[in-house]
């Protein structure tokens, strides 16, 4: 196998002959957080609709939860009145009071 072949015969990129790493750059954390907010104004649409859909999908999840922790909680108190209420609701309670 030739020296500049990889793991499985592919070709290696980067980096120096003999599988050395070569000198990298060093990054303060001060010039990252420079380059994430200029990219933020930059982006700052983009970043906002990402931002509004994990919102969302928090909230969503976060709903169903409850729901999921009331119906089980109407389901141990055993009251009828409690599951015809769950009923009106719109709730499925026979499903949870077999579950």
């Amino acid at each position: 196998m030739p020296p500049e072949a990889g793991i499985g015969g592919g070709e290696v990129r980067g980096g120096l002959p003999g599988g050395k790493v070569g000198k990298q750059i060093v990054l303060p954390w001060s010039k990252a957080i420079e380059i994430s907010f200029n990219s933020l104004r930059i982006r700052f649409w983009r970043s906002l609709i990402t931002a509004g859909g994990i919102v969302l999908a928090v909230a969503f999840l976060m709903a169903i939860l409850t729901k999921s922790a009331f119906v089980s909680a109407v389901k141990e108190i055993g009251d009828p009145m409690a599951f015809i209420a769950v009923q009106k609701a719109g709730e499925d309670a026979e499903a949870a009071r077999a579950s």
